[in-house]
């Protein structure tokens, strides 16, 4: 009997405990199926709720484990875990040999070699002759007698490579605010340093080729364009020479070639020599009708072998005339606008060119001349702008023929220096309305009358004065032959 009592009690107390466990159960948010078993149950959850936001972390036990989750698998690793976030590797920092050595490659590299021939075959290639000069400058950078730091760290630094011939390479450090260079010279031998010969010696050029060439030395972009502060006396001792040098052998070279250019130097009309960007000297002559000759020349190399000698134009100019559709209203005031301003003391008022006096012809001359060739004629010597009658002549001839100059005349002539001299080249005032009247076209020559307003008279309707100009318009510029005065409209007809 009390065994009996005894299994009773047991049952009970299980049958409760599984009361218990059922009513646990009934908490939680999915309700397993009918026989189905904790364990069971606890095994469908991931793929019941796979969003569930609060997931346990689990790392796999090695790195072959994959995640279950396939969306897991495509994310890239800087998703997956932010904090293991792989960081780029940063380049070493350059030693000062190795930024050294890219700034003289880099300036090697931007550099152009003048004068190079694409059909020369030679086994001296730009790549090797850049190659040496690299190492050249990188050898010898802290030399202070080449002093060739110094020319990399000026912020007015420029290097330029010259062609002399088949087996000869010049690199020319330079500035473009002083005159200071270093000529290097790079061929089958390797690279030196080099010295140009300041001897011109004598060019032995017949008389008109020394007359064209002479007559372009007033260029004060040429003659005075180092001559400052920064110039000392042996710097500016060697650029003289070496101008002179220049120019005899651009006479040189116009003598040995007249026959090929005689329809270029039979046409010549303007010469000019200079000392440009790239260190050289440069005579450019412009043909009166088509042609065009550049000649560069480098103390190391001589006169250029390419010379370029170029039609500025395609036809036969014999017919060529002016586009009348150009010669607008505007066009053709803005030619004579400027002289009438300026020249209030001596009117620009002529019936033939040479009936221009010394007065008119010199506002001509400033009034025409471009702004910086005229600046260029001022010395610091004396404050004073230096002016010839070559360099007059120069520019007036591009817009005249037949006048008579004559600068001894002038009431600012030197005579010691053969020059007028005037402490300044401008300031001409003035202001006035011009409107075109009328116009006639003869061939390449145009007649037109100009009526002129003070500048309040807006309306244009009072004429101060009126006056007719004749110009002749040739390929590429143009001449005046008259500037004469004209029959005023009457009053309230303008």
């Amino acid at each position: 009997m009390k065994r009996r009592w005894i299994a009773l009690f047991l049952a009970l107390t299980m049958a409760a405990s599984l009361l218990t466990g059922c009513t646990k159960k009934s908490d939680t948010p999915a309700q397993p199926e009918q026989g189905q078993t904790e364990q069971e149950e606890n095994q469908t959850k991931p793929e019941e709720n796979p969003t569930k936001e609060e997931q346990p972390d689990v790392t796999p036990e090695s790195p072959d484990d994959t995640p279950k989750n396939p969306d897991d698998a495509e994310k890239p690793a800087d998703e997956q875990k932010p904090d293991e976030e792989e960081k780029p590797e940063e380049e070493p920092e350059l030693t000062e040999e190795q930024k050294r050595r890219l700034r003289i490659e880099q300036a090697v590299e931007e550099s152009t070699i003048w004068a190079a021939d694409e059909e020369y075959n030679n086994f001296f290639t730009e790549a090797l002759l850049k190659s040496r000069l690299e190492d050249f400058l990188f050898q010898n950078w802290d030399n202070a007698a080449l002093g060739i730091s110094d020319y990399f760290d000026a912020d007015d630094f420029r290097l330029n490579l010259y062609q002399n011939s088949l087996d000869e390479y010049f690199c020319v450090l330079s500035h473009t605010d002083r005159y200071q260079e270093l000529s290097i010279r790079l061929n089958a031998d390797g690279a030196s340093v080099y010295t140009p010969g300041t001897n011109a010696g004598s060019a032995n050029a017949s008389a008109e080729i020394e007359s064209l060439v002479e007559g372009a030395k007033f260029d004060k972009r040429y003659d005075g364009y180092y001559f400052d502060d920064n110039m000392d006396a042996q710097a500016n001792k060697t650029f003289k020479a070496w101008g002179a040098q220049a120019l005899n052998s651009f006479k040189k070279t116009l003598e040995e070639n007249k026959e090929a250019w005689k329809v270029v130097l039979d046409d010549a009309y303007r010469v000019t020599v200079s000392f440009d960007e790239n260190d050289q000297f440069v005579l450019e002559l412009q043909g009166e009708t088509s042609y065009w000759l550049e000649l560069r020349y480098r103390p190391e190399c001589g006169v250029w072998a390419d010379v370029s000698l170029v039609p500025t134009f395609g036809s036969d100019l014999s017919d060529w005339k002016v586009d009348a559709s150009k010669l607008t209203d505007s066009y053709l005031v803005s030619l004579v606008h400027t002289l009438e301003l300026g020249m209030t003391s001596a009117p620009f008022t002529f019936d033939r060119p040479k009936d221009l006096t010394p007065e008119q012809l010199w506002l001509m001359f400033l009034l025409l001349t471009p702004k910086q060739e005229l600046e260029a004629t001022y010395e610091k010597q004396d404050k004073m702008y230096h002016i010839t009658q070559g360099m007059i002549e120069h520019t007036l001839s591009q817009y005249m023929k037949g006048y008579s100059l004559d600068i001894s005349k002038s009431k600012n002539y030197d005579a010691a220096t053969d020059e007028i001299v005037v402490p300044t080249v401008s300031g001409f005032g003035g202001d006035s309305l011009a409107k075109l009247r009328e116009k006639s076209v003869d061939g390449n020559t145009v007649t037109y009358t100009v009526d002129y307003y003070s500048p309040d008279d807006v309306n244009y309707a009072n004429v101060q004065k009126s006056k007719t100009y004749t110009v002749t318009f040739l390929y590429g510029r143009y001449r005046y032959e008259s500037a004469v005065e004209a029959a005023a409209l009457p009053l309230g007809n303008g």
